[in-house]
């Protein structure tokens, strides 16, 4: 196994150009093995977990120890690893940290720019208080992990907690140290989803609205708003946007063009695009259990708030999944869909746990077949052009 993944890492490695220094990255057997145990120790804690629930439930009370205190542990293993990282592990850590080093003066906040302003905001007051580069991308860190607990311990009866910390460490843990930012804005947005299921649609919008000052990618969090909006109102017609929506994609991709050159700073994903336009499998691989949550919701006629925001938000997913056959820096968007895999999938599990056992557990399996496939596709494809090989800790810096 290990060779599949050094011969696809040697086959993509290039040295990089970055603050004056040119850096060739090199394969590190005990890295690989850093992040399987990462991954093998946190889907066990959230395993035992989920599985002594009920069990806790009859004990005395006096004996029981509450259990969502126990994903402290994960996610504190998780933080370690992701804010006490080196500079260079992840593609685009040393530009955070060298952007917050020029961060010194509020010339750097209203100077042109196509970097989002509250991002050039955060980085200034940060600057004002902390001088280590180190500890700004230990806050992000932070910030990522924090948003993501906190909804996690919101519905932690709700949902089936090994899928989803599973999901999280499995698709996007590794993923974030490299698209830093982007990670702190979709869990930001993740984080608030209680507001969208608690159908105060003008706070939930506003916070949408507030993440885009952040990264711009953000804004595409509003098309699963607004097609749940639409899907409560009339679901055929919901249905029939995202079709429209999705004939467009793959017909009219190279019209997308002249609108993303609006920013500058994102010319280049068009102008150097190296996507086939060849629709794969990959596309109902990345959300295949969830696709068979929606034929379950579809078959057993379900309605209702989470069953809703279920078919909305993953059939958006696929229809932006599908847009990145065409732009292929699109894929990243995958981040704003977090619900689909952390959310909205684990709860539907649960709801088979309580009402069709026969079908729950060959999903449950179904499910993490699936996130062991994504991670390995994940680390073929992406150990180099990340820019995660190799691990080490920022006091190993050189």
């Amino acid at each position: 196994m290990f060779n599949i993944y050094r011969n696809a890492f040697e086959q993509t490695n290039i040295s990089h150009f970055w603050g004056g220094e040119t850096r060739v990255r090199v394969w590190d057997d005990y890295t690989l093995l850093l992040y399987f145990f990462l991954v093998v120790v946190v889907v066990v804690i959230c395993v035992y977990i989920e599985k002594h629930k009920s069990y806790l439930k009859k004990m005395p009370k006096r004996k029981i120890i509450p259990r969502k205190q126990l994903l402290f542990y994960p996610l504190g293993l998780l933080l370690f690893f992701m804010g006490l990282r080196g500079l260079w592990v992840g593609m685009d850590t040393i530009v955070y940290s060298q952007t917050f080093e020029s961060a010194t003066s509020l010339h750097y906040v209203f100077e042109e720019s196509s970097t989002e302003p509250l991002y050039k905001l955060l980085q200034f007051l940060l600057r004002c208080f902390f001088s280590d580069c180190h500890l700004i991308i230990f806050l992000y860190s932070a910030l990522i992990i924090y948003f993501v607990g906190i909804t996690f311990f919101r519905y932690f009866e709700q949902i089936n907690i090994s899928i989803a910390m599973s999901a999280f460490v499995c698709i996007y843990y590794f993923q974030s140290f490299n698209l830093l930012r982007i990670s702190v804005a979709a869990t930001f947005i993740f984080s608030q989803i209680h507001l969208l299921l608690d159908n105060r649609f003008k706070k939930f919008s506003l916070i949408i609205l507030f993440a885009t000052f952040f990264h711009f990618s953000s804004i595409v969090a509003f098309m699963p708003f607004c097609i749940y909006l639409l899907y409560r109102k009339n679901k055929t017609l919901a249905l029939f946007v995202l079709l429209v929506i999705a004939i467009i994609v793959i017909f009219a991709t190279h019209f997308l063009g002249d609108y993303i050159m609006l920013f500058e700073r994102y010319s280049g994903y068009i102008t150097d695009n190296e996507s086939s336009r060849t629709i794969g499998f990959a596309l109902f691989l990345d959300y295949f259990p969830c696709l068979c949550g929606i034929y379950y919701i579809f078959k057993k006629k379900l309605s209702g708030t989470w069953s809703n925001l279920y078919v909305c938000y993953t059939l958006s997913a696929l229809v932006v999944r599908l847009l990145s056959y065409f732009i292929s820096a699109a894929g990243r968007l995958y981040f704003h869909f977090m619900p689909v895999t952390m959310l909205f999938l684990p709860y539907w599990l649960t709801y088979l746990k309580k009402r069709n056992r026969k079908l729950y557990k060959p999903m449950l399996l179904i499910s993490f077949v699936w996130l062991i496939v994504r991670l390995h596709l994940y680390f073929v494809g992406y150990l180099s052009a990340d820019g995660i090989m190799p691990y080490y800790f920022f006091w190993n810096e050189k």
